[in-house]
């Protein structure tokens, strides 16, 4: 029996809250001031810890100041498989979608990939603001390991479907944040993917580009490439694949791991519970 190309065993990250400084300008020569001066700082130089505006929406960690975004996560995924990731606002989906890119590294845990990765998330990280769309796509290309020669056949295909036009030689620090979004999803698609991860890119855009993205993953598919994406649609991953899979996280856990209309309703019915003051 063929192994699955994408394996996510007991997958757990830590993070620290973060620690934000609120000071005027006025306060931080004082304070630097002072120091040159060798005499303390000011008592109203002092450390805010904010806890993700004011709450800690998972479990915590070890330490008070430390909170599981995912913990104890296990589920495998097959070649030409969709997988559909469900949950409210910081249930920790992105992060598994970063662990997955490989742009950040789990706490405890593994994943084994046995092909080749692509993310709408990775090439965005991997956009340069001051280059070029065509010198992002060369950039992009490199960091998902792709040739030259490779990129160059492929290059007028990326900029046709991506439909940034002129702009194409623009900085993309004057491009839309969809058009961004639609040369990032080419790139990621037009590499000949094995295992392809999509954060919510499906849900942006206007209808012709999402229609075109469904037809682009769709042929993917056929080809053998598994697809795991977050959506708050069951009807996405249906459309997609009759046979899609589903995975409601909550709290950094999977409280629902079955089809995608099954774990699409599991969310519903979580989202529609009464409101708490």
């Amino acid at each position: 029996m063929p192994k699955p190309i994408l394996e996510v065993q007991n997958l757990s990250k830590l993070y620290s809250l973060y620690q934000t400084y609120n000071f005027s300008l006025v306060e931080v020569f004082d304070h630097y001031f002072k120091r040159l001066k060798g005499k303390s700082a000011s008592k109203s130089w002092k450390v805010k810890k904010h806890s993700l505006s004011g709450k800690i929406p998972h479990e915590l960690g070890s330490k008070p100041d430390t909170f599981w975004a995912l913990k104890d996560i296990s589920f495998s995924l097959n070649p030409g498989e969709v997988l559909a990731v469900f949950g409210e606002n910081g249930a920790g989906k992105t992060t598994l979608m970063k662990i997955l890119s490989k742009i950040k590294a789990p706490t405890s845990g593994r994943v084994i990939l046995r092909g080749k990765v692509s993310s709408t998330l990775a090439s965005g990280v991997g956009f340069h603001e001051e280059l070029s769309g065509r010198q992002n796509i060369y950039l992009n290309g490199a960091i998902l390991g792709i040739r030259k020669k490779d990129i160059n056949a492929k290059l007028d295909q990326i900029i046709s479907f991506s439909e940034i036009g002129g702009f194409i030689d623009s900085p993309i620090k004057h491009y839309s944040s969809g058009m961004q979004m639609r040369l990032g999803f080419a790139i990621a698609t037009y590499f000949n993917p094995e295992i392809l991860v999509l954060d919510e890119a499906l849900a942006v855009g206007d209808g012709y580009f999402q229609r075109k993205s469904f037809d682009k993953i769709k042929k993917i598919l056929t080809d053998g490439c598994a697809v795991i994406f977050v959506t708050h649609q069951a009807s996405q991953a249906t459309k997609l694949s009759e046979g899609a899979r589903g995975m409601l996280l909550k709290a950094g856990k999977i409280v629902k791991l079955g089809t995608a209309l099954e774990a699409g309703e599991a969310y519903l019915k979580d989202s529609n519970r009464p409101i708490s003051n």
